[in-house]
């Protein structure tokens, strides 16, 4: 009568343990993919921040072009000015 009862644990102990490396294999898949979608968004995360800091480059290079502009800009205005101010004298000694 304990053959049957002995017989009958072992084989619930085999379906646990087959059950318990089913779930072990799943996880380690799941573990794997997971591990490769992080791969893959660090190397999207490296690539963002490389566009961004060469953008950030390029937003310094504009500024600083324009502040050039600007500087010329006020130089070509004193000059105009002048101009002007000196025609209006020349206009008024006629």
């Amino acid at each position: 009568m304990s053959e049957p009862s002995l017989q009958s644990n072992v084989e619930r102990l085999t379906d646990v343990v087959k059950d318990i490396g089913e779930s072990v294999i799943s996880t380690s898949e799941a573990v794997e993919v997971l591990s490769l979608n992080i791969d893959q968004m660090r190397q999207q995360t490296a690539q963002n921040h490389n566009s961004v800091m060469a953008l950030a480059e390029a937003v310094r290079v504009l500024a600083s072009g324009q502040e050039d502009i600007l500087k010329r800009l006020d130089q070509l205005i004193q000059v105009l000015q002048l101009l002007a101010i000196e025609e209006g004298d020349a206009k008024g000694t006629e």
